[in-house]
């Protein structure tokens, strides 16, 4: 993992720089699978009103990893979404910068998540993930099995979307 890294849990000063994050990781790992101009149009500012708001939702939890050079990172997580009987827990989202990837920070997060979500009272967890995103592969790395694939539309494109779970979350920390 990066040098001298923390993780904490974010506040609403943190919303411009979890948007940088968003709007760089998307650019780079969205890049051949969403249009192009939808990439280029993504606004750090639009999205850091959005974040804003989700970072006053209580049942929202956000969890920022800054390093020597200030946030690299980022999680979000809450109920799950879709009433799916099983997982009561979902990761909304987790971004690192491109250039922080694959050095073990992407774990920590997940782990850390894990075990707030977990002191919440939530036993089970998943993630939904796009198929054709290069990193969807570090959910099965971190223990996430398989659940299922359902069709989304994003941007004006049909993608394909891969669950992911944990059936005992502590099984992700």
């Amino acid at each position: 993992m990066i040098r001298h890294t923390i993780i904490r849990p974010a506040h609403l000063g943190d919303a411009g720089d979890i948007a940088r994050i968003y709007v760089e990781s998307w650019r780079v790992a969205y890049q051949g699978i969403l249009p192009q101009n939808y990439l280029a149009g993504l606004g750090a500012d639009n999205t850091a009103r959005t974040i804003r708001r989700s970072l006053m939702d209580p049942q929202m939890h956000y969890l920022i990893a800054e390093g020597d050079q200030g946030a690299v990172g980022y999680i979000s997580a809450g109920p799950e979404r879709g009433r799916n009987p099983v997982y009561m827990a979902e990761i909304y989202e987790l971004y690192l910068l491109p250039e922080i990837q694959r050095q073990g920070l992407g774990s920590a997060l997940l782990a850390r998540m894990a075990r707030r979500l977990r002191q919440e009272g939530f036993y089970t967890l998943m993630v939904w993930v796009l198929a054709r995103n290069p990193n969807r592969r570090f959910y099965e790395k971190c223990g996430g099995i398989y659940i299922s694939t359902r069709s989304i539309v994003h941007a004006g494109r049909r993608l394909r979307a891969d669950a992911y779970g944990w059936i005992d979350i502590t099984l992700a920390i």
